[in-house]
């Protein structure tokens, strides 16, 4: 019995800290403080410069945000991975906020509002932050409610705790890094024996669709992106079906998905046998593991699945694609 218990306890132990190393083995830096502003659609937003290491699923993953709305807000990274030292924008999440003030804590992350043009500190406060005027009035030394344009509010800390800083999928990780290695074989011109340089043939493949009014200006600005990249391996079309799901309440622009099997930046047809409707659409990247169920095939933009008149957030879709 006591060697059955002495097992036990081995056992958590070595399990804690198992734990304890994967979570510091996570990629992403926890900045010192973050300046966090309001952008033209009145969205709370902050600047983030990416790392080594960084991938969309794991910055997603840190500042508790949706996957797609990184794409939505960042509309070059649907055309091309993360640059290492490039700055991308990200929605801010007011839930992160402690309601502790004031706490020592050499973990913690500062955040600063910048006041924009015609602001007062009761909408700071209550509404972007759910914080009391006086709340503010303490972490600022303030002695009224007087506050300018550019002016930097401390508003509170994110602490450790609060962020899910667990490792990110190293599954998931290494896809996106074979991905992106794929993108770059793709642009690399092939030398014969000579050494000189040669171009690989040039394969064009045309998509028809069906358009609507309010979609076409959308539909058309994808199609031209793609006009513009050269393809230069000979691609296969697949086909396949299952469930697709959306969030109706992200507020992001672009028509893109997120699938595990087509080439990332390649254009995908869906259609929506429901309506008998069929738009195409960019795959910008990869469904990340572990967070949506096995059977979810394609996570679509709001506008697309506006464009494929969706209804429901789960629906039934059948899909080509490249690989």
């Amino acid at each position: 019995m006591q060697n059955k218990n002495t097992f036990f306890i081995y056992t958590k132990i070595i399990f804690f800290l198992f734990l304890s190393l994967d979570a510091f083995s996570q990629s992403i830096t926890k900045p010192d403080s973050i300046i966090v502003f309001r952008n033209s659609r009145d969205d709370l937003m902050f600047e983030y410069k990416v790392e080594k290491g960084n991938t969309v699923y794991s910055i997603s993953r840190f500042f508790k945000v949706d996957i797609i709305q990184i794409y939505g807000y960042n509309p070059r990274l649907q055309s091309k991975p993360l640059d290492v030292n490039s700055k991308i924008v990200i929605p801010f999440n007011p839930d992160l906020l402690s309601n502790r003030l004031n706490v020592s804590s050499d973990g913690k992350i500062k955040v600063f509002y910048r006041v924009g043009v015609k602001e007062t500190l009761f909408s700071i406060a209550k509404i972007y932050f759910h914080r009391s005027v006086n709340e503010l009035y303490k972490l600022n030394n303030l002695r009224n409610n007087i506050i300018s344009p550019g002016q930097l509010l401390y508003v509170g800390n994110i602490y450790p705790e609060t962020i899910d800083i667990s490792s990110e999928n190293k599954v998931n990780k290494i896809s996106e890094d074979k991905n992106k290695q794929e993108q770059e074989n793709i642009v690399e011109d092939e030398e014969d024996e000579s050494g000189v340089q040669k171009e690989k043939p040039v394969f064009v493949r045309k998509i028809v669709i069906e358009e609507d009014d309010d979609v076409k200006d959308s539909i058309d600005e994808i199609e031209i992106e793609d006009s513009t990249s050269t393809t230069l391996i000979k691609e296969k079309e697949f086909e396949d079906n299952g469930l697709a799901i959306w969030n109706k309440d992200l507020n992001v622009k672009g028509v893109f998905v997120l699938n595990n099997n087509a080439k990332l930046y390649t254009l995908m047809e869906l259609y929506n046998p429901l309506v008998n409707k069929r738009i195409v659409a960019k795959v910008i990247g990869r469904i990340p593991d572990n967070t949506y169920a096995d059977n979810v095939k394609v996570i679509l933009s709001p506008e697309a699945a506006k464009a494929l008149r969706a209804i429901d957030q789960r629906f039934f879709v059948r899909y080509k694609y490249l690989k």
